[in-house]
C-alpha cells in the first residue's frame, strides 16, 4: 500500500514541480527585464507572479492531498473515512469516474451504505458517445449486490445477469437468493449448484442450498451437497458442516440468513 501511495503522490507531485519551475522562470524573466529601469517594480512583479502562481496551484495541491488521504484510509479499511474523503475529493472537482469513483463506491458499500454505493458506482462508469456505459464485470456485480441488499430484486437480477456465468461464484449465488426470495426453490437450488460448480468451497452457496433442500424435505440431495462440498484435503470446519446435515434428532432446518460480501479493489 505504501508503494501505491508513493506512486500516486509522485504522479501528482511531478506536474506541480514543473508548474512551479515554470512560474519561477517566468518571474525571473520579468524581473531581469524590469530591474535595469525599475528595481522596486521588478521585485513587486516577481512577488506578484509567485503569489499568483501559488494561488493557481493551491486547488490542485489540495485536491491531490485529499485523494492521497482517501487512498490511505481505503488501504486501512477505514471505510467511512475513505468514503468521506473521496466525497471531498469530488467536491474539489476531482473526477467521480474511474479508479477514484470506483473506490468511493466500494468504501460506501463496505460501510453498509448500499443505496449511496449504487449511485457512486453508476457515476463512476465511463460513458460512450452512444450513451452506454463501460464497466468491468466486477463493478457490475458489485452494483447488482447493492441493488440486491436494498431489496430491489428486479433491478438486481437484470444487473447480475449482465455478468457472464462463471465470472464469480457470487453471480449465481445472488441469482439463487433472488429466486429463493420469490419462492422458486428449484431455480434457487440450480443457481446455488452453479455457484458451487465454479467455487466448490464457497460456503454461502452450500448453506443456502442445504437450507432450501432441507426446508423442502429433500434430505438426500442435502446430504449429497454436503458430501460434494470442497475437494479432499481442503481445510473445513467440520462442526459447521455437521450442523447443516439432516438428522432424525438434533438441530432443525438452518435458519435463513444473509451473507454480506466485503469488496476491495
Amino acid at each position: 500500500m505504501s508503494m501505491s501511495l508513493f506512486t500516486l503522490g509522485l504522479s501528482r507531485l511531478v506536474p506541480l514541480l514543473f508548474a512551479a519551475s515554470g512560474i519561477l522562470v517566468a518571474g525571473r524573466l520579468v524581473y531581469d527585464r524590469l530591474r535595469p529601469r525599475h528595481a522596486a517594480v521588478a521585485r513587486g512583479a516577481f512577488a506578484l507572479i509567485l503569489i499568483a502562481g501559488a494561488a493557481a496551484m493551491a486547488p490542485t495541491l489540495r485536491r491531490g492531498g485529499t485523494l492521497l488521504s482517501a487512498e490511505h484510509a481505503f488501504g486501512r479499511a477505514d471505510w467511512q473515512a475513505a468514503a468521506d474523503r473521496y466525497d471531498s475529493y469530488a467536491r474539489l472537482r476531482g473526477s467521480s469516474r474511474g479508479r477514484a469513483g470506483t473506490r468511493r463506491a466500494l468504501a460506501l458499500m463496505n460501510a453498509g451504505r448500499y443505496a449511496d454505493a449504487e449511485a457512486a458506482f453508476v457515476a463512476s462508469f465511463a460513458r460512450s458517445d452512444r450513451g452506454t456505459v463501460r464497466a468491468s464485470p466486477r463493478d457490475i456485480l458489485s452494483l447488482g449486490l447493492c441493488r440486491y441488499y436494498t431489496g430491489r430484486l428486479d433491478a438486481a437480477e437484470r444487473t447480475v445477469r449482465a455478468v457472464s456465468p462463471g465470472e464469480s461464484p457470487i453471480r449465481d449465488y445472488v441469482l439463487g437468493r433472488i429466486l429463493d426470495r420469490r419462492g422458486d426453490a428449484n431455480g434457487a437450488v440450480a443457481a446455488y449448484r452453479a455457484s458451487l460448480a465454479g467455487a466448490p468451497c464457497f460456503y454461502p452457496a452450500l448453506y443456502q442450498s442445504v437450507r432450501v433442500l432441507r426446508r423442502d424435505g429433500r434430505d438426500a440431495e442435502a446430504h449429497a451437497a454436503l458430501d460434494a462440498f470442497c475437494p479432499a484435503g481442503a481445510l473445513l470446519n467440520r462442526a459447521q458442516l455437521a450442523s447443516l446435515a439432516p438428522r432424525q434428532e438434533g438441530p432443525g432446518i438452518p435458519p435463513e440468513k444473509e451473507f454480506y460480501f466485503v469488496q476491495d479493489d
